[in-house]
């Protein structure tokens, strides 16, 4: 979503289908987010704002159809299971980790 301007620029109307995130979900594809880096932040908290909000600047959001939920946008961005050899960083998200980024 970061790079939304320059996309409605030179996609023309093609970019009614850009980022489809939530159709993918409801087809049954496995969806895993992750950073465009240097285009977008390095960083999973933005990435999940960007697939929840849709707007970070104060815009409406962008084809809001496509935005996910907050536990669809966690579940993507987690790469591996809670197992013993399995690489893990873990986090306590406490309550505000349900309030909405946008109102934070």
């Amino acid at each position: 979503v970061d790079d939304r301007d320059v996309a409605e620029k030179l996609w023309g109307d093609r970019v009614s289908y850009a980022y489809p995130m939530k159709s993918f979900l409801d087809a049954g594809v496995k969806l895993i987010l992750g950073s465009d880096a240097p285009v977008a932040p390095l960083d999973p908290w933005h990435t999940i704002e960007m697939a929840t909000a849709r707007t970070a600047d104060g815009r409406p959001a962008w084809h809001p159809e496509e935005a996910l939920t907050r536990s669809q946008a966690i579940k993507a961005s987690s790469r591996t299971t809670i197992d013993v050899g399995q690489p893990a960083d873990l986090i306590f998200v406490g309550p505000d980790g349900v309030i909405p980024f946008i109102e934070l």
